[in-house]
């Protein structure tokens, strides 16, 4: 692979390409540029490499940029990530935390800070959104957000490697440790908490959150109610 076409994907590789897509745009470019002689230059290795090859730069790449994917590495390079990220920011936006083979990071960036100080339906009502399966190690990831008419703006954030009561409950203790001081426009907590039907996610918030009022989502609310009248209409024939 020639240089050029090695600091080309790397660039892709940061700009969030996977390799398949860096490749695509190599080739892309490449038939742009060079149409009459495209079908000659792409055979050259150097200039368009294999999709093994590209692979392999990738991986080698990401390693050294965000360090192992699994292990003693693992924890460590997201330990160094953590305190770059802090050092960056000038403060404590950014804890990781660890309970046994367990762990989280919880987050209140500059961006989130500003909206607990600045945007008052802080206070009133925060929707926590859960996901799960978002990469190849399963993390599962914790969004804290507030409606307002121009959308919903992000409080804070919560990535774990499971899916466990304590372990969110730490995470959520950690998410509390790095708001402002003017957490959720001064009142300390919103008023109203939506969260998904999940106790491992409402018995830690109702803990954290005692003056809160905990409501179910529009969503799981109907879903019940389907269930109900399914059970009830099966019971009856």
């Amino acid at each position: 692979m020639s240089d050029n076409t090695r600091q080309k994907l790397i660039e892709l590789f940061h700009r969030g390409h996977s390799p398949s897509s860096a490749l695509h745009c190599i080739k892309t470019e490449l038939m742009i540029a060079t149409p009459d002689d495209y079908h000659v230059l792409s055979a050259d290795s150097s200039i368009v490499p294999s999709n093994a090859v590209v692979s392999h730069l990738y991986r080698a790449e990401f390693s050294r940029e965000y360090g192992a994917l699994s292990g003693d590495k693992l924890i460590d390079g997201l330990k160094t990530f953590v305190d770059k990220f802090n050092a960056s920011v000038e403060g404590e936006c950014c804890k990781f935390g660890q309970v046994e083979d367990n762990y989280f990071v919880s987050v209140c960036t500059p961006l989130m800070a500003r909206v607990h100080d600045l945007v008052p339906q802080t206070a009133e009502i925060m929707l926590v959104h859960a996901s799960g399966g978002m990469d190849r190690q399963k993390h599962r990831v914790y969004m804290f957000v507030i409606p307002t008419v121009a959308g919903g703006l992000p409080v804070g954030a919560i990535v774990a490697n499971c899916e466990r009561q304590n372990i969110f409950a730490e995470a959520l203790i950690a998410l509390i440790s790095v708001m402002p001081e003017r957490k959720f426009y001064g009142c300390s907590h919103p008023a109203v908490i939506i969260t998904d039907n999940d106790l491992k996610e409402r018995l830690p918030l109702s803990s954290v959150f005692p003056e809160s009022t905990l409501l179910l989502c529009q969503f799981h609310i109907l879903k019940s109610l389907w269930s109900c009248i399914n059970k009830a209409v099966l019971s009856q024939r």
